[in-house]
């Protein structure tokens, strides 16, 4: 949730669409192509990732090395769900947009990460 990408960006994304330099992660998906500027957790979970990949590897892959797919998240995810005290129909879209961060620019180019609790995020979304 550190993107709040869909996940089929996330699952299609290639090791070139990690730019350590610029902390971003560009990615291809159902409202076309985008680039997201990452937080400081992102950033080295992309940076362990894509660790002695090549630029055409998938960036996420299961233990056996193969691509995620679908049903590969479903299960993790309750599991993860449950443990947090979440409801049980909680989902990876449901969480992509309940993501606990908020990106907002900076006057000098960068980005700000700050954490925003639902309420806030109903309420930003809403105006």
């Amino acid at each position: 949730m550190y993107t709040g990408c869909r996940a089929g960006e996330l699952t299609s994304a290639r090791r070139s669409a990690f730019d350590s330099r610029t902390q971003t992660l560009s990615v291809t998906g159902k409202t076309g192509s985008r680039t997201i500027p990452l937080a400081p957790a992102a950033v080295d979970l992309f940076h362990r990732l894509s660790r002695d990949k090549l630029p055409s590897a998938y960036l996420l892959v299961r233990d056996d090395g193969k691509p995620w797919g679908h049903s590969d998240w479903d299960e993790l995810v309750k599991r993860a769900a449950a443990a947090a005290g979440l409801p049980a129909k909680t989902c990876l879209y449901t969480l992509r947009h309940s993501s606990g961060n908020r990106i907002i620019p900076a006057t000098d180019g960068r980005c700000m990460h700050f954490p925003v609790d639902r309420a806030i995020y109903g309420a930003l979304m809403a105006a």
